[in-house]
């Protein structure tokens, strides 16, 4: 389980991963022009009381973006455990593997 601390570590560094990746990522940017594009012609061709929709589409869409990518570099994190605690025994047994399955939890 978690800490707040750790959660909010978590939620921080997975933003700026991401930001870092929308910021400089060409293969990621060159897709924003045609999405902009597109949700401003579905925005246009929505009646004044129905875009707020669009909106709240675009948000919750953001939102659970955001939980993937947190998810995502928490399983990183364990995974880089995972691969320490292999490195560490393989060491100890005199080079051999000595793996243990384990589960971490920060």
């Amino acid at each position: 389980m978690l800490k707040p601390i750790d959660r909010h570590f978590l939620s921080t560094r997975t933003m700026d991963i991401v930001n870092d990746v929308y910021s400089k990522n060409q293969a990621f940017r060159k897709f924003n022009p045609q999405i902009i594009e597109i949700l401003n012609e579905i925005r246009n061709l929505l009646p004044g009381d129905k875009k707020e929709l669009l909106e709240d589409l675009e948000n919750y869409k953001n939102l659970r973006q955001r939980a993937l990518y947190e998810e995502l570099y928490k399983q990183g994190l364990y995974d880089g455990l995972r691969l320490g605690n292999i490195a560490s025994n393989r060491i100890r047994k005199g080079g051999k593997y000595h793996i243990k399955k384990r589960k971490y939890h920060l």
